[in-house]
C-alpha cells in the first residue's frame, strides 16, 4: 500500500512559515508592509534589513535585534 499522488507529483519544496504577522497589531502590520515594499522598490540595504521575517515570527523563536544589522546598511561607502 502507498499513497496516491495526484497528477504532478509532490512538490520538491514547500514554502513555509509564516508571510505576515499573527498579531493584530495594527502598527507591526504596518511596518511590515512599509519596509517589504521599500525593499521591493528601492536598492537601500536598510530597507531589506528591517523586511526580514523577524517581525512576523513568534515571540519564543524571535532572535534578539542586532544594531550591527541597521548600522551597517546605513553606512554610506
Amino acid at each position: 500500500m502507498g499513497i496516491d499522488i495526484k497528477a504532478g507529483g509532490r512538490k520538491a519544496t514547500k514554502k513555509s512559515g509564516r508571510t505576515a504577522p499573527v498579531s493584530e497589531n495594527l502598527y507591526l502590520r504596518l511596518i511590515v508592509k512599509l519596509y517589504r515594499f521599500l525593499a521591493r522598490r528601492t536598492d537601500a540595504k536598510f530597507n531589506k534589513v528591517g523586511s526580514r521575517p523577524r517581525p512576523t515570527q513568534p515571540r519564543g523563536r524571535r532572535g534578539s535585534l542586532r544594531t550591527v544589522w541597521f548600522l551597517r546598511a546605513s553606512v554610506v561607502l
